[in-house]
């Protein structure tokens, strides 16, 4: 094991994020000086938040910057100690370098909101940051793009500290490690081994043939959506700073918002228009948008997974509207309003829910907890499967619950005709067994990890008396990294009131979901670590 490779090249992943933390901070050191020049007091105390929001960006920073530098000469010194080379990245590196990097950069995101509110006293407690584990859960949330928020005024933060919420949410989406091999030129074959670790789904598909063109294309498609979505919600009404930030956070499927109604606080049927589509988008594959750009059409209208996504979205959105018209539900907006019973009002919530529950991105505009059950069914269903595999959602992936499906299609089968075998093909290729196995795996991992997630929660929440939807859709909510769940932590609602214990287990659940468990789990093995 190559333990030398991997903290240097988190030492340098260390130092690239601390020119995010100090980019950002400039923004609050403009704040501060802007609102520095007012004579009010609310102003002047509003500049004084500004001006922490910086010195704590910075601190994070400068923390970065160190640690970075450190541990790259650690281990450059340790090397030349045992007179050896920096060593090639094996599977294993890679392994540990994709976990340790997501470990380490949710604890350097967490700096500036538990340097902040620490400074700010008894406003940072107020909001929700009072302690190290509600700071870790909000930076895990956001660099996992959870979108789960013990936040209890959002509002009340400093425009660098939503600035930098919603940038880890962007970060986190296409994965810090993709951005490490688009920007580091460090890896070189190596980083073939780190992409494939880092992305999601059966089977990751290379875009170029090399594996920093292929960072650099993803990144390049999800800068220019990013651009494109921001410009489209400024022509709906929204000021620069809140469209940039829903941007970051759409496409990513992360979920934070710079209200604390979330989207229903624009009561803009245009900004829904908007936001839809570019979670949508966010849910399918970056692969296809590569074929899309190189003009090949017949492949992604043949591409089985993102049939099964779009024709899985669409049912939602008919199930669940049809749902609320059937029982003639009024909905209950998170900004507190009341909208409807009728067919606009019901297919305005049902569109939305649906598109923003299946890509994981976990925005609100209706509280679903008021659905009828069976959109309520319908909503838990999307939680577990989530977007395609190799798009910004989390999930188990459409690929993964479809090869699911057909694998119980099969067994029925097989009690009556024990003599058939059919191949199980996916378009016109024949899955392969090694896929299959992997992909039940998982299946049956995030089961057990519900499960478990919910005895614990129900563990740690007793002297709460919490009911059984909320510990159930914390742990499925946080597994599929969808943000919002059922019960005391509706949409209406936040994790705020849950125990330090329990919002360990809730992130510890975000890193699972996020980087499929295995890669995660790998690292606990002893032979792991073993030579052989």
């Amino acid at each position: 094991m190559n333990v030398t490779l991997v903290v240097t090249e988190i030492g340098r992943l260390l130092m690239l994020l601390s020119g995010l933390l100090g980019a950002v901070a400039l923004l609050g050191v403009w704040d501060g000086w802007q609102a520095g020049d007012a004579a009010e007091e609310a102003v002047r105390l509003t500049a004084r938040e500004d001006w922490l929001a910086a010195a704590a960006l910075g601190l994070a920073s400068v923390v970065a910057v160190l640690a970075g530098l450190a541990m790259r000469h650690g281990a450059g010194y340790f090397r030349r100690r045992r007179k050896k080379g920096p060593g090639p990245l094996g599977r294993r590196e890679a392994v540990l370098l994709v976990t340790g990097s997501w470990v380490v950069g949710g604890v350097l995101a967490a700096i500036p909101y538990y340097a902040w509110s620490q400074w700010e006293g008894p406003l940072g407690a107020e909001v929700g940051f009072d302690g190290i584990v509600p700071c870790l859960f909000e930076s895990i949330s956001g660099l996992t793009t959870c979108g789960a928020t013990i936040l209890t005024d959002i509002e009340a933060l400093p425009r660098a500290i939503l600035l930098w919420r919603s940038l880890t949410q962007w970060i986190g989406g296409l994965g810090v490690v993709l951005l490490f091999v688009a920007v580091l030129p460090s890896l070189g074959v190596g980083g073939k081994r780190l992409f494939m670790a880092e992305s999601t789904g059966p089977a990751p598909e290379g875009l170029r043939p090399h594996v920093r063109s292929t960072a650099r294309t993803l990144w390049g498609f999800y800068v220019v959506l990013t651009l494109a979505q921001t410009l489209l919600l400024m022509l709906c009404g929204l000021g620069a700073f809140d469209a940039l930030n829903h941007a970051f956070t759409t496409l990513s499927t992360g979920g934070f918002s710079t209200r604390n109604a979330s989207i229903a606080a624009f009561d803009s049927v245009a900004v829904e228009a908007v936001i839809t589509p570019f979670m949508i988008l966010g849910g399918v594959s970056f692969v296809v948008y590569d074929r899309l750009l190189k003009r090949r059409f017949e492949l992604v209208w043949r591409d089985p997974e993102l049939r099964m996504y779009l024709v899985t979205m669409a049912g939602a959105m008919v199930l669940i509207a049809g749902a609320l018209l059937y029982r003639g539900t009024a909905i209950e907006t998170v900004a507190g309003g009341l909208e409807g019973p009728g067919f606009g009002a019901s297919l305005r919530a049902g569109v939305f829910t649906a598109a923003s529950i299946m890509t994981t991105t976990g925005y609100c505009t209706a509280d679903f907890d008021l659905f009828p059950i069976p959109a309520i069914a319908v909503i838990l269903v999307l939680m577990l499967i989530g977007g395609c595999a190799g798009s910004t959602g989390s999930g188990v992936k459409v690929i993964r619950a479809w090869i699911g499906v057909r694998q119980v299609v099969g067994e029925i089968e097989r009690e009556f005709r024990p003599s058939v075998v059919r191949p199980l093909r996916l378009g016109r290729r024949i899955v392969d067994a090694a896929t299959i196995s992997a992909s039940t795996s998982l299946l049956l991992a995030a089961m057990v990890a519900v499960a478990i997630g919910t005895f614990l929660v129900f563990v740690f929440e007793s002297g709460r008396d919490i009911d059984p939807a909320t510990a159930f859709s914390a742990a499925l909510s946080s597994l599929g990294n969808v943000g919002p769940g059922l019960g005391s932590i509706g949409a209406v609602e936040t994790y705020a009131g849950l125990t330090d214990a329990t919002q360990v287990v809730l992130l510890l659940l975000m890193l699972l979901g996020r980087l499929e468990f295995f890669a995660v789990l790998a690292i606990f093995s002893r032979r792991f670590w073993s030579r052989g």
